[in-house]
């Protein structure tokens, strides 16, 4: 077919180009959905190259994401290592993170927060110390919505302003 690359080389030459490793550009490719999940064999479009070149270039690295959280990464590893976040192997140091995944996590953790202020409730960090569970785990809990939370007044902004309502909360 006109129009079309073998994937392989293609993957292999976008990997080099981008300064990314080929064991991170494949798994990327598969998250934003260029490639099926399955796929053994496949054809890669200029379109679907082009989706690719955006994705990377949405790439983050981990200290970004700790500026966009506003939390250390071992607070929120737990995040990743349950793949609510998935991270990618790059030729730099660390993991990379899609931006937009990173926000969107927020977007979701801030949503399901009221908005009503609550007197029993305490910060992220206050309740994981209390319970003895990372920042990670209780903002998986947000999302499973096994724990109420409320928005901080507004001098605080994303998941800094998350405070949970802990009134005779007990963990399981």
């Amino acid at each position: 077919m006109a129009g079309f690359y073998s994937a392989v080389d293609t993957l292999s030459a976008l990997a080099t180009e981008l300064n990314i490793k080929m064991e991170a550009l494949l798994p990327l490719a598969r998250h934003v959905g260029v490639i099926d999940t399955g796929a053994e064999a496949w054809k890669l479009s200029l379109e679907q190259e082009a989706v690719l070149r955006a994705a990377a270039a949405d790439l983050v690295p981990t200290v970004e994401v700790v500026r966009i959280l506003g939390f250390e990464s071992w607070a929120w590893r737990s995040v990743a290592n349950a793949g609510v976040l998935k991270s990618f192997a790059s030729s730099v140091p660390g993991r990379m993170y899609l931006r937009a995944d990173v926000e969107a996590f927020v977007a979701k953790i801030t949503a399901s927060a009221t908005t009503v202020p609550d007197e029993t409730s305490v910060s992220l960090r206050t309740f994981s110390r209390k319970h003895n569970i990372s920042i990670g785990d209780v903002l998986l809990r947000i999302l499973d919505g096994s724990l109420k939370a409320t928005q901080a007044p507004l001098n605080q902004t994303g998941i800094r302003s998350i405070r949970i309502v802990s009134d005779g909360c007990t963990l399981k």
